[in-house]
């Protein structure tokens, strides 16, 4: 195993794997949705990843999209669901530009790679690291909020284009069990 505190937190490894990677199956409900509020999946896809930048592709989908959701009455929806987006990614980021490390104290340490680097942080000084910690029942919860992100984009799409008359009005949408927003770290 490349992160060695991972043999020692192999469940919370395997949840942070899981978060790191799947954040793009959001993306691309947000791309869907940003396309069809918008009116142009393709348009939406384009412009959404043409360039990098994980909070600049949420902005756009916001303005791509809202609109047509604010149209079919689901403006307020929209929006919080551009707000738990900027949730997953703050806290895909934290995991992704990080250094994890065994403290001994029963919880999984890791130290942001930026704070590292900050002229006023600890500098690269492996002794003097800030770490923050987490542990299985918030990553689980973390977890649990990007599934529900992505249920709701989802939700979002199909439930617009119903009230609309794009789709069949008697087509069952489950509508998403709500997920409380989780902490970024305990």
């Amino acid at each position: 195993m490349l992160v060695q505190a991972f043999r020692v937190f192999p469940g919370e490894g395997a949840i942070v794997g899981r978060l790191l990677t799947g954040y793009t199956d959001i993306e691309y409900q947000l791309c869907f949705c940003a396309g069809m509020g918008g009116g142009d999946v393709a348009k939406a896809i384009t412009d959404i990843y043409s360039k990098r930048g994980e909070k600049r592709r949420v902005d756009i989908a916001k303005q791509l999209g809202g609109a047509g959701y604010c149209a079919a009455g689901l403006g307020a929806e929209f929006v919080e669901a551009i707000e738990d987006m900027m949730l997953c990614r703050t806290i895909r980021n934290q995991y992704a530009h990080c250094i994890w490390h065994d403290r001994r104290v029963g919880k999984l340490a890791f130290a942001h790679m930026e704070d590292i680097a900050s002229p006023t942080g600890p500098g690269a000084d492996p002794i003097n690291l800030a770490f923050e910690f987490v542990d299985m029942p918030l990553l689980n919860h973390q977890e649990q909020f990007f599934f529900y992100t992505r249920d709701t984009l989802n939700y979002l799409n199909y439930r617009r284009r119903q009230i609309v008359g794009e789709i069949n009005a008697g087509a069952t949408i489950r509508t998403p069990t709500k997920v409380a927003r989780p902490l970024r770290h305990l």
